[in-house]
């Protein structure tokens, strides 16, 4: 299945939204373009990274994350990190 059907099957099951199912595309299915605009680490990352933490809206956002495409998981998980300096041990 293509990453917005699979979106659409489980966001049928009540108590998962978009952005669970997301997250359920990139860290389960290890889908490498996903881009879940609703998380607010990407908002912030972005608008600090790009626009100098000024407001922008998602349509903007989503315009700067085109040129990351085919790898839009990739940069999420960069700006997800480049917000917290800590390293993560797993």
């Amino acid at each position: 299945m293509d990453d917005e059907a699979v979106i659409a099957e489980l966001v049928q099951v009540r108590g998962i939204g978009r952005w669970t199912a997301e997250m359920f595309l990139m860290f389960n299915l290890l889908r490498p373009d996903v881009l879940p605009l609703a998380d607010l680490g990407v908002q912030r990352a972005i608008r600090v990274h790009y626009f100098k933490g000024g407001k922008l809206s998602l349509r903007t956002m989503r315009r700067v994350a085109d040129v990351w495409a085919p790898w839009r998981s990739v940069a999420t998980w960069y700006l997800w990190r480049s917000l917290d300096p800590v390293p993560v041990e797993y």
